[in-house]
């Protein structure tokens, strides 16, 4: 169940990933072109991706260590997905390449790097907080 709750939410990141993407594509490439896009929604791709596991982290109840092979199963489902939709939209391997290769300008190992953070660091600030004193969120 742990499991299933995981890739619910990790489907709910995907979605809000793609939409920003799409708006990225739309508003922030034709001004800053591609690549630079790019390599700014990376940033704001990891904290969007936080600010949902910080969210639903606890109706996860997931341990540290599930909440690191969480975190690693993401990145695999990502980087799948990554590679999967460059594809089917027609993109050449050296282009989908590019993202995952810092020398290129490529900043995605970055992003999937924090991602496979993201579940266990969401768990223990989340823990924090309620330690603490501040309101816990459902």
């Amino acid at each position: 169940m742990v499991y299933l709750r995981s890739l619910m939410l990790w489907g709910l990141i995907i979605v809000v990933e793609v939409a920003h993407g799409i708006l990225r594509a739309l508003f922030v490439a034709p001004r800053l072109g591609d690549l630079t896009s790019r390599q700014v929604a990376i940033p704001i791709a990891c904290l969007i991706n936080f600010g949902l596991t910080w969210l639903f982290v606890t109706r996860l109840r997931l341990s540290p260590r599930e909440a690191v092979a969480v975190g690693l199963l993401w990145v695999l489902l990502t980087a799948a997905f990554e590679v999967g939709l460059g594809l089917a939209l027609g993109l050449p391997a050296e282009r989908i390449g590019q993202d995952y290769d810092p020398r290129r300008g490529g900043f995605m190992l970055f992003g999937l790097t924090a991602l496979a953070l993201t579940p266990w660091l969401a768990l223990k600030m989340r823990g924090r907080a309620e330690r603490s004193g501040a309101p816990a969120r459902p």
